[in-house]
C-alpha cells in the first residue's frame, strides 16, 4: 500500500462514524459564507445611501471603500471555493483508494446503484406514459 492510500485510510479512520458532510463542516462553512455575504450586501447598501448625498470627492472615497469591500468578498469566496474543492478532492481520493483496495465491493455498489436507478427510471417512464392514456 502506498503512502497516499495509507493517508486516505488514516483520514477515513479519523472521521469514522461521521458522514463527509459532517466531517467537512460544510454547514459551518456555508453559514460563515452567508454571514460574510450579508455583511458585504449591508455595507454596499450603506455606501449607496451615503453616495446619495455625497459630493464628487465623497463619491470617489465611497467608490474606493466599495471596491475594497468587494475585493474582500471575492477573496473570501475564493477561499471558500478552495476549501470545497479540497474536500471534494479528498472525497474523490478516498473513493479511488477504496475502489483500488476492494474492486469487487466497488463493482457491487455500482451494480446496485445502476439497478436502483434503472428501476426508478422505468417506474417514472411508466407513470408518465400511463398519465396520457384514456381508459
Amino acid at each position: 500500500m502506498n503512502s497516499e492510500t495509507q493517508a486516505v485510510y488514516d483520514a477515513l479512520a479519523a472521521t469514522k462514524g461521521k458522514t463527509l458532510y459532517e466531517s467537512a463542516n460544510f454547514a459551518g462553512n456555508r453559514d460563515q459564507l452567508l454571514a460574510d455575504l450579508r455583511l458585504v450586501v449591508a455595507d454596499a447598501d450603506k455606501l449607496i445611501r451615503e453616495a446619495a448625498g455625497a459630493s464628487s470627492e465623497g463619491l470617489t472615497a465611497l467608490q474606493a471603500r466599495l471596491e475594497a469591500k468587494l475585493a474582500e468578498a471575492r477573496m473570501k469566496f475564493a477561499r471558500a471555493r478552495a476549501v470545497v474543492g479540497g474536500k471534494a478532492h479528498e472525497a474523490g481520493a478516498a473513493v479511488e483508494a477504496y475502489a483500488r483496495a476492494k474492486p469487487w465491493h466497488a463493482a457491487a455498489v455500482l451494480v446496485a446503484a445502476g439497478t436502483a436507478l434503472g428501476v426508478l427510471l422505468a417506474r417514472y417512464l411508466n407513470d408518465s406514459a400511463s398519465d396520457g392514456r384514456v381508459e
